[in-house]
């Protein structure tokens, strides 16, 4: 009997999600074969929440072909994380955190945050490394854009980045930040518009820190960030706080931009 066969046959939703997570059709008809690399360390790991009334979901949406197509390649990506981790050191995942995670890791198109979670879950199933993993990290990724993951492993790189903001005086001696937090952006990036607020919202979440107050010693850094703007700004000077600033004057303000602890260990987890 196929899936969707046997998804007409049984009635009540709490029946259907343990017949299904159960059932050796379910985990064929999601890998194909049972035999590949990684499937039986994912067997393995899961096995505490087959069944579970939570994961009633996975059955209804292999009942539709695109679902199920989109299922089993996500499947596809877990089997081959977890074929990496010998199968003497799985151990089963607890499921405030497995039963999230699958939820998670099959409505997630995006393939970059999709295997952050996949990652979080092999950890979370590796003896080795479960002490790495948070269920609060779930909620991060869920609430993180594809850019915003990109931005913040590329911070992790190095342990400081420069940042300059541009600044214009005004007629009260004060001023406002005209372009903010402008620094070295990684390639695949696609909203570049929405940087600065990429930046604060990382770092609302704990993960970096960015300090105006600081700079890098490596002034060189600075000169190659302003150099890109430079032409926009008719080369305006670093600031100097002890230099009399008149109204419209642009001037470009050094900062750091770091990875907190909490950062990483994040990430640390979740690539």
């Amino acid at each position: 009997m196929d899936i969707a066969s046997q998804i007409s046959a049984i009635g009540s939703a709490g029946a259907l999600a343990t017949a299904a997570w159960k059932s050796p059709e379910l985990l064929k008809e999601i890998y194909g074969d049972l035999a590949k690399p990684g499937v039986q360390q994912v067997g393995k790991a899961i096995s505490s929440v087959l069944g579970l009334g939570s994961t009633i979901l996975l059955p209804l949406r292999l009942a539709n072909e695109a679902a199920r197509q989109f299922e089993v390649k996500a499947f596809e990506r877990i089997a081959r994380r977890f074929s990496e981790i010998p199968i003497e050191q799985i151990c089963e995942v607890v499921p405030d955190i497995a039963i999230p995670l699958l939820e998670k890791i099959s409505i997630t198109s995006d393939e970059n945050l999709q295997s952050m979670f996949i990652e979080l879950l092999a950890k979370a199933s590796n003896s080795d490394e479960v002490s790495k993993a948070h269920p609060s990290f779930i909620s991060i990724i869920a609430n993180m854009t594809s850019d915003e993951a990109f931005i913040i492993k590329d911070l992790q790189k190095t342990n400081l980045h420069p940042t300059i903001n541009v600044l214009r005086f005004s007629e009260n001696g004060g001023y406002r930040v005209i372009h903010p937090l402008i620094f070295e952006v990684p390639d695949e990036v696609v909203f570049l518009e929405n940087i600065p607020f990429y930046l604060t919202i990382l770092q609302s979440k704990g993960l970096i820190q960015i300090d105006m107050t600081q700079e890098i010693a490596d002034q060189k850094l600075y000169d190659d960030l302003k150099s890109e703007i430079d032409k926009i700004y008719q080369n305006a000077p670093y600031r100097d706080f002890r230099r009399f600033h008149i109204p419209g004057d642009v001037v470009f303000e050094k900062g750091v931009i770091a990875m907190t602890p909490f950062g990483d260990r994040f990430l640390e987890a979740c690539t």
